[in-house]
């Protein structure tokens, strides 16, 4: 029997039969454990040996699944050494830990704390070293610290070698015995072998499994593309057809799976969509816009965006948040409700979704800034002395409004410092009108906000007036909840030709809002005697109206911390009567009529004169447009 050597195959030829080995070259073989069981020559393997090597060899490289080459090795290891057990180790990806990859006879609990540092250990050791190591007795054995492990798994003696690919050491491979055994040289050689071509077949599994990963990966990458541009190009579409958002998230629930709401930056609902009943929407709506955390993420949001920061899709557990951004400002955002259900595909569609939104709301935003502007022309000009006539008709039917029904007027205080956006403004006048069932024309006219309402589905009247405030009130709020809002409304109804009129006397209501107790909606007939005996809109008119008449009373209770003028005006209130008055300011008649005659001394009030009192109720009354109460 001799062996020759074909490439790096080894080949036994033996009388008439040829047997086939696994190749290895002169340089592996030298490499195994300092040459010791190398020196070894192959030829004193047995035939029956080399063909069992053989045969099991190509068992090993038969799959380029790496879990299914592991397992393959381990069992090969244990058959071909004829041990309890066979183990293999790999090193992590850091070069710093062996962990159990495989294993055949050995419970699942103690392979899985056979793992270990590299450099400690039998298999530390070995796969630091490249060194194989063998053990008679685990439990005596002074280079591990696993004899615990060992005994759970019922070990006693072992055989470890290297895994090694081009000298660099990949793994360890583990044959153990439960029955005392001495391994041999030519066992090591065996178990050397095999572990030499375990790391070719373990290395090309590697490399087999990473180039399916990518493709994989690659496959995803372009099914992700694929569904982003039909989701885009639907939602296109609809976009282009102008029906507005509402339609573009009827459309978008039919490509994720949650339901969604849109809303503008300050958490204001603009529209809905989902694939269940409108009560199930509702209710897990409201439990979003409760919470507090949703305000500090729209916050977050405010300040995160910007033209050149991607702006962050915040996911809270019951929602997922996705930006709405455009020209680094944020306008708005889809909430997407039970975000559980989502992946990584419909995170790209609601993306997708939102810059196509951000386009739809700039160009709403872009259709009511025009409107706004054409609303505001025609209303300037309908509060003008000359406004009314066949010219300001047309263009108020142009716009949808019918100037030849009855009218009424509101003026309209924001409270803010800042100019409102005009398109806002007006999209929250239209959307209250519409809900009242009313149609308007609004603008601003001297830094106040007109309102002309005239009938729609239903009658203009006092009522539906109330409803278009409430509703409008509750829109705005919604916005900006830092608006304070107050409401002057004209005589209803009135004509178009006396809208000029309607808007100077709902500008004077608007003014007497602050007396009082402060209310925020004055209508003009619950306040005409006022607004006739003083120009409630001068305010330097009303200022000296009220130095004149009680001036000195005001004057004198800020230099002696008295109260007389509130005790006059509440005397007033309760139309003279002196033991009513007494009862709402908790004092005695008697100091009531000490306090009514210092208040005379003082400021030479005849309070049995009653035009004195009507003047001197009148005055105190709109101190509160001059000096509104703390």
């Amino acid at each position: 029997m001799r062996i020759v050597r074909v490439e790096r195959t080894f080949v036994l030829e033996e009388e008439e039969s040829t047997v086939a080995a696994t190749a290895l070259t002169r340089e592996e073989i030298d490499g195994i454990d300092g040459g010791a069981p190398a020196t070894m020559a192959t030829a004193d393997l047995s035939a029956a040996e080399l063909a069992e090597l053989f045969d099991l060899s190509q068992g090993i490289s038969g799959s380029l699944g790496l879990q299914q080459v592991l397992d393959n090795v381990v069992s090969a290891a244990r058959k071909l050494l004829r041990t309890d057990v066979s183990t293999l180790l790999l090193i992590d990806e850091g070069g710093e830990r062996l962990t159990v990859a495989a294993s055949v006879g050995l419970d699942v609990d103690v392979a899985r704390r056979l793992a270990t540092p590299v450099g400690k250990n039998l298999s530390g050791l070995v796969a630091q070293t490249g060194r194989a190591a063998r053990c008679g007795d685990v439990a005596q054995d002074p280079r591990t610290t696993l004899q615990s492990v060992c005994a759970a798994g019922d070990m006693t003696a072992g055989l470890l070698v290297p895994i090694r690919h081009d000298a660099r050491v990949l793994g360890v491979l583990v044959v153990e015995s439960r029955r005392p055994r001495e391994f041999s040289d030519r066992e090591e050689c065996i178990l050397q072998l095999l572990a030499n071509h375990a790391a070719t077949a373990i290395q090309t599994a590697s490399l087999y499994t990473a180039e399916l990963h990518r493709a994989e990966q690659l496959n995803a990458q372009n099914e992700t593309m694929r569904r982003s541009r039909e989701a885009h190009d639907r939602l296109s579409e609809v976009a282009l057809e102008g029906v507005g958002h509402a339609a573009l998230l009827r459309v978008l629930v039919e490509l994720v799976p949650t339901p969604v709401v849109l809303i503008n930056q300050f958490g204001s609902t603009l529209s809905s969509a989902t694939h269940q009943s409108a009560d199930e929407l509702d209710e897990l709506w409201q439990r979003c816009s409760e919470t507090q955390a949703l305000g500090r993420q729209l916050e977050h949001l405010r300040e995160s965006v910007g033209p050149s920061r991607r702006s962050p899709v915040l996911d809270e557990g019951f929602w997922r948040l996705v930006p709405v951004v455009a020209a680094g400002e944020l306008i708005g955002a889809i909430v997407a409700l039970e975000p559980q259900a989502l992946e990584s595909l419909h995170l790209v569609v609601l993306e997708e979704a939102a810059s196509i939104l951000a386009a739809e709301l700039m160009r709403e935003r872009s259709i009511a800034a025009v409107e706004a502007r054409a609303h505001g022309d025609l209303v300037r000009t309908l509060v003008s002395a000359d406004g009314w006539g066949d010219q300001a008709r047309d263009r108020a039917a142009l716009l949808g409004h019918d100037l030849t029904s009855e009218q009424c007027v509101v003026a309209v205080s924001t409270g803010s410092s800042e100019d409102d956006d005009p398109a806002a403004v007006r999209a929250s006048v239209r959307h209250a009108a519409a809900r009242a069932g009313l149609h308007c024309l609004a603008g601003r006219v001297d830094g106040a906000l007109a309102v002309v309402l005239t009938s729609g589905d239903r009658q203009l009247s006092r009522e539906s007036v109330e409803q278009w405030i409430v509703d409008l009130g509750t829109h705005l709020h919604a916005a900006d909840p830092r608006l304070q809002l107050r409401f002057g409304v004209s005589p209803i109804p009135c004509t178009a030709a006396e809208i000029a009129q309607g808007f100077s006397q709902a500008r004077q209501a608007l003014s007497v809002c602050g007396l009082g107790a402060g209310r925020d909606v004055t209508y003009f007939d619950e306040v005409d005697l006022i607004a006739t005996l003083i120009d409630i809109t001068n305010q330097g008119a009303v200022a000296r109206f009220i130095e004149q008449t009680v001036g000195k009373l005001i004057e004198y209770d800020g230099r002696k911390r008295t109260d007389l003028a509130r005790t006059l005006e509440t005397y007033l209130d309760c139309s003279g009567v002196a033991r009513h008055a007494a009862r709402d300011l908790y004092l005695h008649p008697h100091s009531l009529r000490y306090r009514l005659r210092r208040i005379s001394e003082v400021q030479g009030l005849d309070l049995e004169d009653p035009m004195t009192r009507l003047s001197a109720h009148l005055a105190l009354k709109l101190r509160a447009l001059i000096t509104p109460p703390q």
